[in-house]
């Protein structure tokens, strides 16, 4: 009879208890199968341990038709989501785009968003001249075109308002269908006009007709420029401004005043040469006299009085005396005797 060993652990198994252990491991197999066959879409056993066991990877649907872009979608357990927009580069009822895109990762029943083709879009193009520029783009894109702005300077348009467009208002285009606007700058620069030496009357004419506005006028004395001459202007000539911009004027008072001399008892030549010889500007008033009166042609007053300070370019009234005519002489009137008739004589009948 042999003997009976020990177990390695120090004790035997009974026939019973080993026989249980095939038993377990194949349900712990069949479980493990369930879990990878069930429940990962990989069938890759490391999901279970890297904890992606409820994840699955978006497939790629673009391009697809909607019915096999929503099938695929449902095949790994994700639910789709359909949205339309049109295209004029993918076909009627094909998927344009997919939100989120190929390879991502969802929880199983996540949204899949896919936008199907309606195809290209029958625009009728508007007016969009005298639109604001921003605004024109916003239309424009809402109706389905790519719009692309250019900008030019306009004397007429305000600044950011649309000037014209290349495609006609009317006209029927596919949508996308690329729309170039011109935009306006506004009135362009200009440099500031010469107006030195000019009268304040024609110095404002030539800043109007640039473009500008007659700012403010300050009076100055001038010993060079005559009185009522534009000494500068501010912003100076030849600089570059805004259309409307306000030109300001120094304008001459001609030279300091002089004090007026003394002309009365002058004669009218001589006192006028003196007055214009130092920039006044001479004005007569004639008086009559008597005949052969000895101050005619004489200075009997001025005005303004002696003494007074004017500017050379102002005017001096002086009084002349001026002679009486003398009286018209006539010849005596001769009347002639009458003619003796002699005695007798028979006076002729009237």
């Amino acid at each position: 009879m042999s003997p009976v060993l020990p177990d390695a652990l120090g004790g035997g198994l009974s026939s019973g208890h080993r026989g249980t252990w095939p038993v377990a491991g194949v349900i712990a197999f069949a479980f493990g199968c369930i879990l990878l066959f069930g429940f990962s879409p990989t069938l890759n056993p490391l999901d279970i341990v890297a904890g992606k066991l409820f994840e699955v990877s978006v497939p790629r649907i673009t391009g697809d038709t909607q019915v096999d872009a929503l099938a695929a979608v449902q095949e790994v357990r994700l639910r789709g989501e359909v949205e339309f927009d049109y295209s004029s580069t993918v076909k009627r009822g094909l998927v344009i785009s997919q939100d989120p895109p190929p390879a991502s990762t969802l929880d199983r029943g996540g949204k899949v968003t896919l936008v199907v083709s309606r195809g290209p879009q029958i625009i009728t193009v508007i007016d969009f001249v005298q639109m604001e520029e921003k605004a024109a783009e916003k239309k424009a894109k809402r109706m389905g075109l790519a719009p692309s702005v250019s900008r030019e300077n306009s004397e007429t348009v305000p600044k950011g308002i649309i000037i014209g467009q290349d495609l006609p208002v009317g006209a029927t285009v596919l949508g996308g269908r690329a729309i170039a606007f011109r935009a306006s700058l506004g009135p362009a620069s200009r440099p500031v006009p010469e107006t030195a030496g000019l009268s304040i009357e024609g110095a404002a004419f030539r800043i109007g007709a640039s473009g500008f506005q007659l700012g403010s006028v300050l009076y100055q004395d001038s010993p060079t420029v005559p009185a009522g001459g534009v000494i500068s202007a501010d912003p100076p000539a030849g600089t570059v401004k805004d259309r409307d911009s306000s030109i300001n004027l120094v304008v001459s008072l001609g030279g300091p005043p002089l004090a007026l001399p003394n002309v009365v008892g002058q004669d009218i030549d001589s006192a006028s040469e003196q007055l214009s010889g130092v920039g006044f500007v001479v004005g007569r008033v004639n008086q009559e006299g008597s005949v052969a009166d000895p101050l005619d042609g004489a200075v009997t007053s001025q005005l303004p009085l002696p003494g007074t300070p004017l500017r050379p370019g102002e005017v001096v009234t002086l009084t002349v005396r001026t002679a009486k005519p003398p009286p018209p002489t006539t010849a005596p009137v001769v009347t002639a005797a009458p003619t003796p008739v002699p005695e007798g004589a028979s006076t002729p009948a009237a």
